[in-house]
């Protein structure tokens, strides 16, 4: 397996000196944050706290501490919703860009296939085969990553961008085998698309 598809790095938490109760709902960012948790809660319609110092995270909220990135791409998304495709993009494109830069790819499949549908949405003469490109890199990422609801939810992406452009069988030969390897779930919202994409490729 390459390495450089399944290199991840955690970054080492400090023994918090003072921590601020998580609330019940909401997203929780440290002091570095606190710009961004500005820009997503007007877009997500979510309450954002702020955590007054990198080092007084509680480990109740690490996975979310960690996770600009991934907002980043929620935040791009609500963009998007919004009519603003262009900030969308550049949000994207910033997160990943701190991937790269920081080496830490656990999200990075997701960020791609989102690049991906940006890309259809701004409705380009070169609008499809560059959304294409970010759906196959989302796909690569997802498989060597043994990320199966990624995978999933790339595979979809572009079995729709394939089978709009005719390519129906190719589509389906695509998505059918990713989904049949779901054993649960088949009440998600990503299982019932790609329920719903197969029943129309027939």
């Amino acid at each position: 397996m390459d390495s450089a598809f399944v290199r991840y790095r955690t970054r080492t938490l400090e023994t918090p000196r003072r921590t601020l109760k998580p609330p019940s709902s909401g997203v929780v960012l440290w002091k570095p944050g606190i710009v961004l948790a500005d820009r997503i809660a007007p877009v997500t319609r979510r309450p954002v706290v702020a955590v007054a110092e990198p080092s007084a995270r509680p480990p109740a909220v690490r996975s979310q501490v960690g996770a600009t990135r991934s907002l980043l791409g929620s935040l791009a998304q609500g963009l998007a919703g919004g009519g603003e495709i262009a900030q969308a993009l550049a949000t994207i494109d910033e997160a990943l860009a701190r991937s790269e830069r920081d080496e830490e790819y656990w999200c990075i499949a997701e960020l791609l296939r989102i690049k991906g549908e940006l890309i259809v949405q701004t409705g380009a003469r070169a609008a499809t085969a560059a959304a294409e490109e970010h759906f196959q890199q989302a796909l690569q990422w997802a498989r060597r990553q043994g990320a199966l609801s990624l995978e999933l939810r790339s595979a979809t992406g572009l079995a729709r961008r394939w089978h709009e452009r005719g390519r129906t069988r190719p589509a389906r030969e695509l998505l059918a085998p990713v989904y049949r390897r779901f054993t649960e779930g088949f009440d998600t919202a990503d299982l019932r698309a790609a329920r719903a994409l197969l029943d129309h490729l027939g």
